[in-house]
């Protein structure tokens, strides 16, 4: 029953998200971006030690569907990289990744001490292949848009604290409310 409530309430907040931009819509949006990549300093390929670098910093949090979690990697490392490599490198080439591969478990975290369905926010959770895959081609990738993300981006940034965020308003607020410095 449960199961029930929650994919009414969800699928009626979901659906009122719309649909997605058109391309015309994007491009318009995207028209007076300027920002570029130095040719020179393009993403690097993924190597094997990248893989067993996500691996190895891989935590404890939950499996998704097939229900395997990092720990088995972690024990396994050795074999699985190179698999994982190569699945890297079949998806480079814009080919089709595996029927249920980007499935996930949805989890509904509570919000407060409320059992409502409004009090809950949701969390899909991956199989851990997916997310050590996701982990190691956004670490090649960050070194190279770091440079054209605004510095006003905190969040999922390696090195960027959205405390930074807080602080800076605390520092405006007061710094105004005791007069110019």
């Amino acid at each position: 029953e449960m199961g029930n409530i929650a994919r009414r309430f969800w699928a009626r907040v979901w659906q009122r998200r719309g649909n997605p931009p058109s391309p015309d819509a994007v491009d318009s949006y995207l028209e007076h971006f300027d920002a570029k990549i130095d040719p020179d300093n393009r993403p690097k390929k993924p190597v094997l030690e990248d893989v067993l670098d996500a691996i190895a910093s891989s935590n404890n949090s939950a499996p998704g569907p097939d229900g395997i979690p990092f720990a088995v990697y972690r024990l396994m490392s050795e074999d699985v990289a190179p698999v994982l490599l190569s699945c890297i490198e079949y998806l480079s080439k814009g080919l089709k990744a595996p029927d249920g591969f980007n499935w996930g478990n949805l989890h509904l975290i509570p919000k407060g001490n409320s059992d409502v369905i409004s009090n809950t926010r949701p969390i899909s959770v991956t199989n851990s292949d997916n997310r050590i895959i996701a982990k190691v081609v956004a670490s090649s990738l960050y070194e190279v848009v770091d440079d054209i993300i605004s510095d006003l981006q905190k969040g999922f940034t390696p090195g960027r604290k959205g405390e930074d965020h807080v602080r800076m308003l605390n520092e405006c607020f007061y710094g105004e409310a005791d007069g110019p410095n």
